[in-house]
């Protein structure tokens, strides 16, 4: 973590998101209820500079309700969602703005492709999303490789990129729209042996929910949250999840405790900021700001 001592102060960069004071333009303040963000393990409620402020239908504001799955999901079976921290410029525990009784839901639209039966290297899957087609070779014939492959390919593909980011769970492949908007989706293998690749749905498919996280079931220092009921879906680890009817409001630009009675937030609506040192963003996010 970059930064400079003079005598007993410390200056942290990472804690300053803006990179330039120009065009700034500012956000009245929404009041944050300090009891939906728990005690992190310093036993405060620190919010850092970067941090999303979302509204509700009534004006009510909320930090830090969209994030990432930091390990796989299986439907029907997993009760424990790991919540992905943000460790890029420093650590910061997502998990700790969840509360009891949320909703988790997929945030964005999605499917999967699961590739199946006998690969080999040069076989290639056809794949057309929202009518544009481009041919990819997974080029292997392990299963999970080849899906792997696929993922980073569609991933770096001039047109499939702006609509999707792909990211894989052994050899399924699941397909995030990068936006709220939802797409069609095809694909066809051609193979020289019995291998498939089978979409599971025709369009990518939004307002899926994961579940509902139990009481008392946030833990910080774990960076868990505990279902009241196994998951509905399957989600592979960095699947965007988050809580239900929030929608992005500004950008918080200053660091400060929520358990010291600040809670009146406001944020920035326009600026240049430093983008790596935000502690989530999406296009998602980027899109349904004003």
């Amino acid at each position: 973590m970059p930064s400079v001592t003079f005598g007993n102060t410390t200056f942290n960069q990472e804690q300053h998101i803006l990179a330039s004071e120009e065009g700034i333009r500012r956000r009245p303040a929404l009041t944050v209820d300090e009891n939906q963000v728990q005690l992190g393990v310093s036993g405060n409620k620190i919010v850092r500079p970067g941090s999303i402020l979302y509204k509700d239908g009534n004006n009510n504001g909320r930090l830090n309700v969209r994030t990432k799955t930091g390990a796989a999901v299986t439907a029907a079976f997993t009760t424990f969602i790991d919540i992905a921290p943000f460790t890029g410029q420093y650590d910061s525990e997502m998990v700790q703005f969840l509360d009891d009784g949320d909703v988790l839901q997929v945030l964005r639209p999605y499917s999967f492709i699961t590739l199946a039966d006998t690969w080999d290297a040069d076989d290639t899957a056809a794949l057309v999303i929202d009518g544009q087609s481009v041919t990819y070779t997974p080029g292997s014939a392990d299963l999970n490789t080849a899906a792997s492959n696929l993922a980073v390919a569609i991933n770096a593909d001039f047109y499939h990129s702006k609509l999707v980011e792909a990211v894989t769970e052994g050899s399924i492949v699941y397909i995030f729209s990068r936006s709220r908007r939802t797409y069609s989706l095809a694909v066809t293998a051609t193979t020289t042996g019995d291998g498939t690749a089978t979409a599971n749905d025709a369009t990518l498919v939004g307002g899926v929910e994961v579940g509902t996280i139990d009481a008392g079931g946030v833990n910080v220092s774990l960076g868990t949250v505990t279902l009241a009921a196994a998951a509905a879906v399957s989600l592979p680890s960095g699947a965007p999840i988050g809580v239900s009817g929030w929608v992005p409001y500004s950008v918080v630009k200053d660091s400060f405790n929520l358990a010291e009675g600040e809670t009146d937030i406001s944020g920035l609506l326009a600026a240049l900021i430093y983008g790596e040192r935000l502690p989530y963003w999406d296009e998602d996010i980027a899109s349904e700001l004003p």
